[in-house]
């Protein structure tokens, strides 16, 4: 039973009607930024920080509470900004959103790393 589950899962993701504008769903690149509404801006950019809230605590990371005082302080509406003049500036435009994304994380918050 489980591998027949297993396996429908894999055909599924594996078929073109799980793929859209040729890369697999949840990959998406800087060129979807502009498609995306502003609400979809902030949830996407919500859902980056909150993985990479997740990975430094699960590091048991020194850097988490300086994350979290940063992102708390300065907002996502902050994050979305610096990630759109990121964009504009034509950085990193083949690598994955949430690459760019990180970019205006550090650029947000540069100013709480502790020197």
């Amino acid at each position: 039973m489980r591998r027949s589950v297993l396996l429908s899962l894999l055909l599924i993701l594996s078929s073109s009607s799980a793929h859209a504008d040729n890369h697999p769903l949840g990959f998406v690149l800087p060129y979807d930024w502009a498609g995306f509404t502003a609400r979809e801006k902030e949830l996407y950019v919500s859902g980056v920080v909150d993985g990479q809230i997740f990975l430094l605590y699960g590091a048991s990371s020194p850097e988490l509470d300086t994350f979290l005082r940063c992102v708390k302080k300065e907002g996502i509406k902050s994050i979305v900004n610096f990630t759109e003049i990121h964009l504009a500036l034509g950085k990193d435009i083949k690598n994955p959103l949430p690459w760019a994304i990180s970019q205006g994380v550090g650029q947000v918050c540069k100013a709480y790393k502790k020197k």
